[in-house]
């Protein structure tokens, strides 16, 4: 029977081992790419390449569910905003484009704005302005800035000097005989 101290210092010598084992265990298993994030011949994204932006396995459902939250907001606006439209516009183009593919970089490369965890960080981005744009009811401060715009160009309009360009010189007409 080996002695104490011995016993003692294989113990300590198998603790990184069991540690590590340990650790191993513990780590939560990482979710399975969904096929959205399978890409041209079955490859499977695995990093974005951007600190801190970690893979979505599940970006395309993602940013489908943030559209329509999006699309769903801008009916609280009144159909003259021209905020709704341009963002209506775009909400349906991502739509179009997330519903046109499986493949994560056929995706990409149709909307063009870099990888989907951008494209979706975007949309988030532009949620929290839906939000804000509605709370606010920045509409009615953008109708009357419209309203006073004439007011404002009458008032200056006397002030504004235009500078209007002299017309070029004619070229001088080629010489007969030479």
């Amino acid at each position: 029977h080996p002695s104490a101290p011995m016993r003692a210092l294989r113990a300590l010598s198998s603790a990184p081992r069991l540690a590590r084992a340990a650790l191993r265990a513990a780590r939560p298993s990482l979710p399975q790419p969904s096929l959205t994030m399978r890409g041209l011949a079955g490859t499977t994204k695995t990093s974005t390449g951007l600190v801190g932006v970690p893979v979505d396995y599940n970006a395309k459902e993602n940013i489908l569910v943030l559209v329509d939250k999006g699309m769903q907001k801008l009916e609280e606006m009144p159909e003259s905003a021209a905020y709704r439209w341009h963002c209506l516009d775009w909400f349906k183009f991502i739509k179009g484009a997330c519903e046109s593919s499986e493949d994560f970089a056929e995706i990409e490369e149709r909307i063009g704005l870099g990888q989907l965890e951008m494209v979706k960080w975007m949309l988030e981005q532009e949620l929290d302005l839906l939000d804000y744009y509605v709370e606010e009811r920045v509409w009615e401060l953008v109708e009357k800035a419209h309203e006073n715009m004439e007011a404002n160009l009458a008032e200056i309009e006397d002030h504004i000097q235009f500078y209007k360009a002299p017309p070029p010189d004619p070229e001088p007409a080629p010489e007969e005989g030479k």
